[in-house]
């Protein structure tokens, strides 16, 4: 199971109801990976289903993805280890 979110929000036209929402979407900034202000799924949908696109396409971006996803877990993993490391010396005393 991929540890990423794709999430697609229709932004509602009350204020109040935005103000919550962007609230909301502020609390995920530690977190989030990357944001946009189209549907990309949608088109990518649109794209896929289209008659001239060929299926291989799709599998190959997958498999692309896939190994983006990994490749920015594994640097995920060392940085939070390397932060580690060093918040473990910078808090060692000297005797």
């Amino acid at each position: 199971m991929s540890t990423y979110l794709t999430i697609v929000v229709r932004m509602p036209s009350d204020e109040g109801a935005k103000t919550s929402i962007n609230e909301a979407i502020r609390m995920l900034d530690p977190f989030c990976t990357a944001m946009s202000l189209e549907d990309e799924i949608t088109v990518l949908e649109m794209i896929e289903q289209h008659e001239d696109f060929s299926d291989h396409i799709a599998d190959d971006a997958r498999i692309k993805a896939r190994e983006l996803h990994e490749a920015n877990e594994s640097l995920a993993t060392m940085t939070a280890l390397c932060k580690k490391e060093l918040g473990e010396k910078s808090n060692s005393s000297f005797d």
